[in-house]
């Protein structure tokens, strides 16, 4: 059986033969794929760089856990079947005793007590007196006696998080996204804040994290509506990259990602670094011993595959960090004076001369302290599957980053008036060691506690960041380049497992390599990272997205921008200062001429960027039709239309199985639809010059499998044109000539 393959009830009830056992022993196969598939997709929604393959890897691992040749591996646990209950509920056949053989089962591979599981026992039926008959006169014994009477210790704390996790999880779509992106942007590169700012002072800085803030309040809006508008993100475990796909070109996909890997591979420079100082300063110990540890603990998870986190626990850590901060910051402030709060020392005000060396840090920690951007295509999934218009999803977003404004203003303002400037400035580590000095008790322990949270797991989520992009391109997988699928590793799949992992014994030896020579930095790989690659991911591509996805896009409503946070003027404000403070960075500011020449080809890059974009047609309004069948939903369909990114009604003609046509809007929604053989519909003429046609089969659990089918083009009963559904993604693009032109899409 092909994993994520769907199987209707009917099929499970009568398709396979071998009587109740067998379909039972099916039928729970199928329950544990899908709980096990939901437990990975609780566990990808926090993880900002999963890329499409790692993903599928991931959920196949799963599946081979619970598959009867991997007894050695884990295997969906008792809880993660509790959690998803009423979305496997729908493959339990309604015979008793089938459900009734489904709990002997359920009992003879978990341990559990009838309290625990109020979700499955009503998915199950468990309390129907029908089902314990049945499972008496198979069994010769009662039903209860597959529970069990005491909970270990251990399971009662599982329990107990499983329920936290669940409430935390079922937050409303507003406060879901809000909680998602907020911990998300707010980590450990507020300690880089203060140390840059030391050269202008605090007020300084806080004006520009108000500048850039609101920039990337706009940004993340963008990528909130485009992912809104993206089938793919809705129905599907879409991610960063295809949304990249489906709205820019390829070649645009191939630049996010290696910008993400750079992202990735310069913020772990920075945490090993940040990390080792910190801890060295706490312990005593050379700083190369920490860098080993954190280095350590991040391959030995990837190894293990042991990085499933859930949103609750991502949430929880999150908050955790931003109480600190919070507490810190307040504590900065009872040892501020005045004359540090009112330093300014800026270029050209107050009579300052152009000084380079003063701005060299502001720019670049500015902008990458708000990336957070690529968790919002995240998060956008599980919140677009309780809200499908985005209007929680942009709004959430959007006020997180405001937050977020409000909590970077306070902690580089009281940290800057606390610490003398000059300190601050020559602090090659965190703000902490400073700021510890200055203030005293209690730093210290929470400075630790931020670092381990924040710094320790970011450094060991940005690890896996970089094996997925690695494995992804060395997989050769439809995401990758053709001339990079050269690098495909056939045969070994450890050889490819450690091929991924160089980059990261790569960057640990060059972090050892700079405590040695005593060059090592917290804070000047983030300021490449800001100046050469967060000006492209945050400003530029999110810009590029929400013009293509209005183009070419679902319709949404309400959930669209206000025209005055999105209009012509302002996203041009915004790539344009994305792009001038690349070029200011290399003619103005940094002196250094390999800084220099990469600035200028960060530029140029930038510019080929939009070039292939424009090139690509990516904004040249389309036609979008999208068909989704929910065959575990009643058997209904839904037809969207959508031109120009707004909704379009149109009139459907119908043809079922028996011959009968039946005539309906796309507005309605159809019933019975595996009766259907065709969909025949007329577009206005010539309102955009290209069709998409997309058709899904979607579960329960929003797992889309692509519907077999042909688009015909005719005109006056001629045939024009015939393309076939792509039969892996399902869905076809094709060019409208002028004049009236019908279509069918015949499914097959």
């Amino acid at each position: 059986m092909a994993a994520g393959k769907l199987i209707s009830r009917e099929e499970l009830l009568g398709g396979f033969g071998g009587g109740d056992k067998r379909r039972a022993a099916i039928a729970f196969s199928l329950i544990q794929a899908r709980a096990a598939r939901l437990a990975v997709e609780r566990g990808s929604v926090k993880a900002p760089f999963m890329t499409e393959s790692a993903f599928k890897e991931r959920n196949l691992a799963f599946l081979d856990a619970i598959s009867e040749t991997a007894k050695a591996t884990a295997r969906v646990s008792i809880q993660d079947l509790e959690r998803g209950a009423p979305l496997w509920q729908v493959l339990v056949p309604a015979n008793p005793a089938i459900r009734a053989e489904i709990a002997q089962l359920l009992g003879k591979d978990y341990r559990f007590a009838r309290s625990r599981i109020p979700q499955i026992a009503a998915a199950l039926g468990l309390d129907d007196p029908a089902v314990s008959t049945a499972f008496q006169d198979q069994q010769g014994r009662p039903l209860d006696t597959i529970y069990q009477t005491r909970t270990a210790p251990l399971e009662v704390l599982r329990w107990t998080w499983t329920r936290f996790s669940a409430a935390l999880e079922s937050l409303p779509p507003f406060w879901t996204a809000f909680a998602l992106t907020l911990t998300e942007v707010v980590g450990a590169g507020t300690l880089a804040l203060p140390i840059a700012f030391a050269s202008v002072g605090p007020l300084a800085g806080g004006a520009l994290l108000l500048l850039v803030g609101l920039i990337n309040v706009l940004t993340v809006g963008y990528l909130a509506e485009a992912s809104a508008r993206n089938g793919s993100i809705l129905y599907g475990s879409a991610f960063i990259g295809q949304l990249v796909r489906d709205f820019l070109s390829p070649f645009a996909v191939l630049i996010v990602r290696l910008g993400l890997f750079c992202f990735c591979s310069i913020v772990l420079v920075a945490f090993y670094t940040g990390f080792a100082t910190t801890f060295a300063e706490v312990t005593g110990l050379p700083d190369p011993i920490w860098v080993f540890v954190i280095c350590g603990l991040g391959v030995f998870l990837i190894l293990r595959n042991s990085l499933i986190g859930t949103v609750a626990s991502a949430l929880l850590i999150g908050f955790i960090n931003i109480t600190i901060l919070v507490i810190l910051s307040l504590m900065a402030f009872g040892h501020a004076s005045w004359e540090r709060l009112t330093y300014v020392k800026v270029p050209f005000l107050f009579g300052e001369p152009f000084d380079a060396s003063i701005l060299q840090l502001v720019f670049g920690i500015a902008m990458v302290s708000y990336f957070g951007h690529v968790s919002v295509s995240n998060c956008a999934q599980a919140v677009l599957r309780r809200q499908a218009d985005g209007r929680s999803l942009k709004t959430g977003t959007m006020a997180a980053m405001v937050v977020a404004i409000a909590i970077y203003t306070l902690w580089a303002v009281s940290i800057g008036g606390a610490v003398k400037p000059e300190r601050l400035a020559s602090e090659k580590g965190t703000v902490l060691v400073p700021l510890a000095e200055q203030v005293g008790l209690g730093v210290p322990l929470l400075g630790t506690a931020f670092v381990l949270l924040a710094m320790g797991m970011g450094s060991v989520h940005f690890s896996l960041g970089i094996y997925n992009m690695a494995r992804e391109v060395m997989s050769g997988g439809r995401s990758a380049r053709p001339r990079l699928r050269a690098l495909r590793l056939v045969g070994s799949r450890k050889m490819a497992t450690v091929m991924a992992l160089v980059p990261i014994f790569l960057i640990f030896a060059y972090v050892q390599w700079s405590f040695l020579t005593e060059q090592e930095s917290f804070i000047k790989p983030l300021e490449l990272l800001g100046v050469l690659v967060t000006p492209l991911l945050a400003g530029l591509m999110p810009v590029l997205i929400l013009i293509a996805s209005r183009r070419r896009g679902r319709a949404i409503g309400r959930a669209k921008l206000p025209w005055l946070l999105a209009n012509p003027i302002v996203m041009v404000f915004i790539a344009l200062f994305s792009f001038a403070g690349i070029v200011s960075h290399a003619l103005f500011i940094w002196e250094d001429p390999i800084k220099q020449a990469v600035a200028i080809f960060a530029a140029v890059v930038m510019l080929i960027f939009v070039v292939d974009v424009i090139r690509k047609n990516a904004f040249v309004p389309q036609w979008l039709i999208e068909l989704r069948h929910f065959p575990e939903e009643s058997d209904r369909a839904e037809v969207a239309v959508a031109c120009n990114g707004k909704a379009v009604p149109v009139e459907l003609t119908c043809r079922l199985a028996d011959g009968t046509e039946r005539k309906t809007s796309s507005d309605n929604p159809l019933t019975a639809f595996s009766t259907y053989r065709s969909l025949s519909f007329t577009l206005p003429e010539r309102q955009a010059s290209n069709l998409e046609v997309a058709a899904h089969k979607v579960s329960a659990d929003f797992e889309a499998e692509a519907i077999a089918g042909e688009l015909i083009g005719h005109r006056e009963g001629t045939q024009q044109q015939v393309v076939a559904l792509d039969q892996t993604l399902g869905r076809t693009r094709v060019y409208m000539p002028k004049g009236n032109l019908g279509w069918q899409l015949r499914l097959l």
